[in-house]
């Protein structure tokens, strides 16, 4: 996992924690689990899939992140919201795709800080 990815994880996963939300994340050797689970204080869980870079972000971004969601769903018995994190540039064919599938993206850029804070005010206005 690329350094920006792991410091925006950490701060995500830190800034979540201080307001009471649960966060579980992946260690970065395991690739076929979410980056970070995160679940509100009013029990909403989000699957967050961060993909960071250069150029456009990618329908197979979107395919990833909505199957972990499932597995997830599959597994807890319960609603799961699958979220792609990205930095890319995104299209609108695929936020179109990722509207129909139910996938939220939420674009984030600038600074780690500035990333951090776009997720999360994504995610406290969804909770």
């Amino acid at each position: 996992m690329a350094a920006v990815e792991s410091a925006l994880l950490a701060a995500l996963a830190a800034s979540l924690a201080n307001l009471r939300w649960k966060v579980q994340y992946r260690e970065p050797s395991s690739s076929s689990r979410p980056d970070i689970v995160v679940t509100s204080p009013d029990g909403k869980t989000y699957v967050l899939e961060v993909k960071l870079g250069e150029g456009r972000a990618h329908f197979a971004s979107i395919a990833q992140v909505e199957s972990l969601a499932n597995e997830l769903r599959e597994r807890q018995g319960e609603d799961v919201v699958p979220i792609l994190v990205t930095n890319l540039d995104v299209p609108p064919t695929l936020s179109a795709v990722a509207d129909r599938v139910g996938v939220e993206v939420v674009e984030a850029k600038g600074s780690t800080d500035e990333m951090t804070e776009s997720v999360v005010n994504h995610l406290e206005s969804g909770s």
